[in-house]
């Protein structure tokens, strides 16, 4: 949980206990503001009352980059789980990653979050859709998009598929992306009229919404419905030339994108982030068909007339 989480969860647990003591919501916020800033003036971290056990477990999880063996990490994840048994990120990092088993105790593991969110009335119609914006989802949420991540990873694009879907239903908004690996997965799984309705759900032009489109025009064999979406993105994405005007496709270049931390919206890295969700499919068709075919159709520069002098 980082800093902006623990803050929104000590904001929740003040407006809670101390609510009614103000005339409004956002005076309740305000005077919480304020004694957290002073205390953080101080040195110090304001906290809303006593802790309660959930977030003594969490502060025994900020503890696990500092263990220096491998016991000292599991009693610290085992104190963690006293504390709160329904911690889902202390039970997270008590899986091991390289274990063959390790798609199983994350799909047991999502559905035991199921029953945490319905064990603490979260499955309401209030919190449904909303879900990144209540800190106690978060970890729910990040469980099922490791889980979704492990099936694509074994090309199980359908049961993927089912997950993503599911993080769009339960967070709109979105905050996590899912929506452009989904758009990626049903490039993959030749699902046009969901990627359409997807598109529709999130009608941006970004690169990882339409480069997915494009290749999915092209398999239903719609050069038409390809070129239109191809002309939105190069409108959006000025880097489309530099990516898709090489004489050969740059591997590194979207390797190294793809293990960024970051990028900038409309830029040259977020484009190879998009080739990188549908890279089963753009590599390994013959003769690099796709990218021939992208950098065949770049919008050609229009000449400028300025400067022309007509024959006399």
């Amino acid at each position: 949980m980082d800093e902006m989480e623990k803050m929104m969860k000590q904001l929740n647990n003040f407006v809670k206990k101390h609510g009614e003591e103000y005339d409004s919501v956002e005076e309740a916020i305000d005077a919480f503001m304020k004694l957290s800033n002073e205390a953080s003036a101080k040195g110090a971290t304001f906290t809303a009352g006593e802790l309660t056990d959930a977030e003594k477990a969490i502060e025994e999880l900020e503890k696990l980059e500092f263990a220096t063996s491998e016991r000292e990490y599991a009693a610290i994840l085992e104190r963690a789980l006293k504390l709160d048994p329904d911690n889902l990120e202390a039970r997270l990092y008590q899986l091991n990653p390289e274990s063959l088993e390790f798609i199983h105790e994350i799909k047991k593991l999502e559905a035991f979050g199921k029953t945490v969110m319905q064990k603490h009335g979260l499955d309401d119609e209030e919190s449904i859709g909303n879900y990144w914006g209540i800190v106690e989802t978060r970890a729910y949420m990040r469980v099922k998009a490791l889980y979704a991540e492990e099936l694509q990873k074994r090309r199980m694009f359908t049961a993927a598929a089912r997950e993503y879907e599911d993080m769009l239903r339960l967070s709109v908004g979105d905050n996590m992306g899912a929506r452009y690996i989904l758009m990626g997965v049903y490039c993959q799984l030749e699902q046009l009229e969901k990627a359409k309705e997807l598109y529709q759900r999130y009608p941006e032009t970004s690169a990882q919404m339409l480069l997915p489109l494009i290749l999915l025009s092209l398999k239903y064999d719609d050069e038409l419905s390809a070129k239109r979406y191809y002309k939105d993105l190069q409108k959006e994405n000025k880097s489309c030339k530099k990516v898709f005007g090489r004489r050969e496709f740059d591997v590194e270049s979207m390797f190294d994108a793809a293990e960024a931390s970051d990028y900038l919206a409309d830029s040259e890295e977020e484009l190879y982030i998009a080739i990188s969700n549908v890279m089963a499919d753009f590599a390994v068709v013959l003769d690099m068909y796709y990218y021939e075919w992208l950098k065949k159709n770049l919008i050609k520069p229009t000449a400028s007339r300025k400067g022309i002098q007509k024959k006399k």
